[in-house]
C-alpha cells in the first residue's frame, strides 16, 4: 500500500523532496556570473531597500516599514570612506574612493538581488550561475542557497555595521543581544501598529 504524501507546510515539502542543498525557502532564482536574484520566503519584508556603488558614487534608499530615518543634511565620514554625503529621510548619495566598477544589493518584498564587478567580498565574492531555480555554480542542484552578501546583511540590519565595528568583548555581545531582541519584537508586533516600538526603550534583554 502506497502512503499518501501530505506535506504539512512548504518547509516540509522542500525538506522531504531531497532537491538541492541548503535552505529551500532561500534560493537563487536567476544568476549569471557576477549578479543573482534570489527568493527568500523566510524573510518577507514590506516594501524595498537598496544600496549601489558605481566608481566614486554610492547611493542607498530605504522604504522598509519600521526602518530608521536617515540623518538629513550634508556630512563627511572619512573613517567610513565617504568624502561627503547628502542625505534625505529615505535616501542618500555619497562620494567615495572608487574601488568597484559597480556593486549592488537590494530587496523587494521576498526578492533579493546582489552583484559586483569585479567580484567583491562585500557584495558578491564568487561567480554564480542559475536559471529558474536550477543552479550549476557554485553548487549543482535545485533551489540552492545563494552566497552570503555582507552588503545585503547590513542593508536589512542597520545596527550590524556598528556591531562589527565593536570587535569582540562584552559590549559587542550586549549589542548583539539587543539587536536580536529588537528584531524579534518588530516581527512579533508588526501587525499591531508602529506605536508599540516606543516601548523598546524600556524592554529588558536577558
Amino acid at each position: 500500500m502506497v502512503s499518501q504524501f501530505r506535506p504539512n507546510s512548504w518547509k516540509n515539502f522542500w525538506r522531504d523532496s531531497g532537491l538541492g542543498e541548503g535552505d529551500r525557502l532561500n534560493c537563487m532564482f536567476d544568476a549569471l556570473l557576477c549578479f543573482h536574484v534570489s527568493m527568500n520566503l523566510n524573510d518577507f519584508r514590506c516594501c524595498c531597500t537598496a544600496v549601489c556603488e558605481c566608481l566614486c558614487i554610492r547611493h542607498s534608499a530605504c522604504c522598509l516599514r519600521g526602518a530608521p530615518y536617515k540623518q538629513v543634511g550634508l556630512t563627511t565620514n572619512t573613517a567610513n570612506g565617504e568624502y561627503c554625503r547628502l542625505s534625505a529621510p529615505c535616501c542618500d548619495c555619497a562620494i567615495i574612493p572608487p574601488r568597484l566598477l559597480c556593486g549592488r544589493a537590494s530587496q523587494f518584498f521576498c526578492l533579493y538581488s546582489t552583484g559586483a564587478l569585479p567580484f567583491d567580498d562585500e557584495y558578491l565574492p564568487e561567480p554564480v550561475c542559475a536559471y529558474y531555480f536550477a543552479s550549476c555554480w557554485p553548487r549543482i542542484g535545485c533551489c540552492v542557497t545563494p552566497p552570503r552578501s555582507k552588503a545585503l546583511d547590513k542593508l536589512l540590519n542597520p545596527g550590524l555595521e556598528h556591531i562589527e565595528a565593536l570587535g569582540s568583548g562584552p559590549e559587542r555581545e550586549e549589542m548583539e543581544r539587543n539587536n536580536i531582541a529588537l528584531e524579534m519584537y518588530k516581527r512579533k508586533n508588526s501587525d499591531d501598529g508602529m506605536e508599540k516600538m516606543d516601548n523598546m526603550e524600556h524592554m529588558d534583554v536577558v
